[in-house]
């Protein structure tokens, strides 16, 4: 089913697109580029539709992908441009890299047209970033293992003795632990991190694997995303996720263009593409949040009844604290 709604949609831009704006100066540029290469985090089931999608509108382009985590795909930035090596037109990873790249003047400013439509909070002040899609992290659970009534709340109520050694993390969810700080003070987080890594918390890769060993049974509880757990759902997964737990932190998700991008108007057209509504429609098909305020979700909850905390593009100094912060307190395992 998810593969005929997304094949609809590159229908729509297919059509959408015709024909293709051949007086736009960007558009008669990005034609003698003729290919951009884009960095990013997102997985390549929905990646790879959009740039199939985006080389049909435009024909005469041809995209390049890497794909990594956003932490290997910093690193991979890093590394290229100390060995002056600049391979990347256009990069899409989590709030906390994106802050890097900026700070470290490794983006331009560029914002699409279709930036002019999203909420404040969901665009860069400066001009360096829109937001693409958005993660909310939420306690999930297995409701083979544990019945609604028995399953936490709070985060607090995770510190319960009955759920130690029962819950899994990411070894790389301090996007998660910065919001608590900025909800409770980094006093209270502190203290509750501590709490919460006495409880012998299970690590796991990736947010996706950790959503289908939930389902497996693998363990009871989990710190998931939420589109993850609606998108199993559907398929009649036996998971749930916790509506009530304050917060709930909701990282975005930035697409920024190289500072020294070689095929930069072939970036703008790929920025404005996956910005516009038919590129958030199939973000949105593809199961995940999307950051333009016209789609809804379409969930049994209303994500504006959610107590959500808002985890954005920060600073290097204060990235490197809270990493830092999360690796004291919590130690993890599997990074």
């Amino acid at each position: 089913m998810r593969r005929v709604v997304v094949l609809g949609l590159v229908v729509l831009a297919m059509a959408a697109s015709l024909p293709v704006g051949a007086q736009d100066p960007i558009v008669e540029s990005a034609r003698k580029e003729g290919r951009f290469t884009w960095y990013t985090s997102m997985n390549i089931d929905d990646s790879q539709p959009l740039l199939d999608a985006f080389r049909k509108k435009y024909p005469f382009i041809k995209p390049e992908l890497w794909r990594g985590s956003s932490e290997k795909v910093l690193n991979k930035i890093q590394t290229e441009t100390r060995a002056g090596k600049f391979f990347f037109d256009v990069v899409a990873v989590n709030a906390f890299e994106a802050g890097f790249i900026k700070a470290n003047k490794l983006a331009q400013p560029y914002l699409p047209p279709s930036a002019k439509a999203y909420r404040k909070g969901f665009v860069d002040p400066e001009g360096y970033w829109v937001d693409i899609y958005d993660n909310y992290f939420v306690l999930g659970y297995n409701t083979k293992l544990v019945a609604k009534a028995e399953a936490p709340k709070s985060w607090d109520d995770l510190l319960d003795p009955k759920w130690k050694g029962k819950f899994a993390m990411d070894p790389e969810d301090h996007p998660w632990y910065l919001a608590l700080q900025d909800a409770w003070g980094r006093e209270k987080a502190e203290k509750y991190g501590r709490a919460l890594a006495g409880q012998t918390i299970q690590w796991r890769k990736g947010h996706t694997l950790i959503a289908q060993l939930l389902t497996a049974g693998e363990f009871p509880l989990g710190l998931v995303y939420a589109h993850r757990i609606e998108e199993l759902k559907q398929k009649g997964a036996p998971v749930e996720w916790v509506t009530t737990t304050d917060p709930i932190p909701a990282e975005l998700h930035p697409i920024l263009i190289a500072a020294k991008a070689q095929n930069v108007n072939a970036a703008k057209l790929f920025v404005e593409f996956i910005a516009s509504r038919e590129g958030q429609a199939m973000i949105k098909a593809f199961g995940r949040i999307p950051a333009h305020p016209e789609l809804e979700l379409g969930w049994s909850v209303n994500p504006k009844q959610l107590k959500l905390q808002g985890v954005g593009v920060v600073g290097p100094d204060r990235a490197s604290q809270v990493i830092k912060d999360w690796r004291d307190i919590f130690r993890p395992t599997g990074l």
